[in-house]
Formats: C-alpha cells, structure tokens, sequence
C-alpha cells in the first residue's frame, strides 16, 4: 500500500482526520481502488460513513495493510527537522515528539525535554509562560537542554542510516495501548 494511503488511514483510524473529510478523500482519491486492490476497496467502500462504528471497521479492515515502517520513518524524519529548524511553535514541537515517544519510540526518550514532558515538576513546559515569545521559549529550552538539537540531529542520523531502523510492528499493551517497535543498533 503507498504511503499517502497507509497515512491518510492511519490519521482516520487514530481520530486525526473526520469522517465526512475521510470520505471525500475515498471517493476523489483518483488510484485508491488500484492501491488497495478490488477485495479491500469493495469492503472500504461499501461502508457506511454516517455510523459512527466504521472507524472501528476501517481499523479491523487495513490494521495489517497499513506500511507503519516507512509511513513512520518518513514522519519522523519530517517532524525532527522541522523542529530543529524551528518551524513548528515550540509547544507543538515538544508535544508531537512525546507523542511519537509515547507511541513506542522510546529514543526520542534520550532528550529530557521529551521524556520529562508530562512529569509534574520535571516538566520544562512548567518553565515556559504564556507571555514568551517564540524566541524566549526555545531559549529557555536551550539553557536547560543545550544538546536539545544535537540529539534530535543524532536520531534523526540514525534514522537515516539504518542504526535506528522502524520496523513498522507493534504490540498492543493493556496500559499502553499500540507501541510500536524498533530495532537500534
């Protein structure tokens, strides 16, 4: 399955994209039957998308079509260097990279910032007010965390040279939910 499908359902099966956007991808999206195959793309299409139980049944449907292992790669590589160019606010950044940690992706745990982020006293967001500039917050962060950038730069190296490799497997977990897998050398 290419990576435009394999993100565009994994963002609906994980409540980041609504139904009635959903459904207008699936009947524009030009190669989608294609893509999925005849058996994949009857089943997806002959669901209902007003009932709100269809995205339990997309889930059921693709779970293990879905490419996680470059669709993650490929999103990560993303997000890491749009962090460390500083394009994304500063709470975004340090939020959407604890997301991916809590996902699994427990390297990104290397970096304080990251791992500490939702510990009451330990958090640098508790350092930050609302008052600061963009500026003021990433300077904050530095004075705590110099390598902050320098770590991301290393994982993100390491993503691209294969020493951290995203195998795109993942176990759910009762208190977890889905972690996905990784294999670091």
């Amino acid at each position: 399955m290419n990576l435009e499908v394999s993100k565009i359902l994994s963002n609906y099966i994980n409540k980041k994209l609504k139904a009635h956007e959903f459904e207008k991808w699936v009947y524009s999206f030009e190669n989608l039957e294609t893509d999925l195959g005849v058996e994949l793309y009857t089943e997806l299409i002959s669901l209902d998308f007003k009932d709100k139980s269809n995205r339990i049944e997309v889930q059921r449907i693709f779970e293990n079509n879905i490419n996680y292992s470059d669709f993650h790669k490929g999103e990560l590589l993303q997000l890491i260097s749009e962090v460390c160019k500083r394009e994304l606010p500063f709470k975004e950044s340090i939020i959407q990279l604890s997301e991916w940690m809590n996902m699994g992706y427990l390297f990104l745990s290397k970096i304080d910032t990251v791992a500490n982020f939702n510990e009451q006293g330990k958090s640098i967001i508790h350092s930050i007010e609302n008052t600061m500039t963009e500026e003021q917050k990433w300077a904050t962060l530095i004075n705590r965390e110099p390598n902050f950038f320098s770590e991301l730069e290393n994982i993100k190296t390491k993503i691209e040279s294969g020493t951290i490799r995203i195998t795109g497997e993942y176990d759910n977990t009762a208190y977890y939910g889905k972690q996905f897998k990784f294999i670091e050398e």
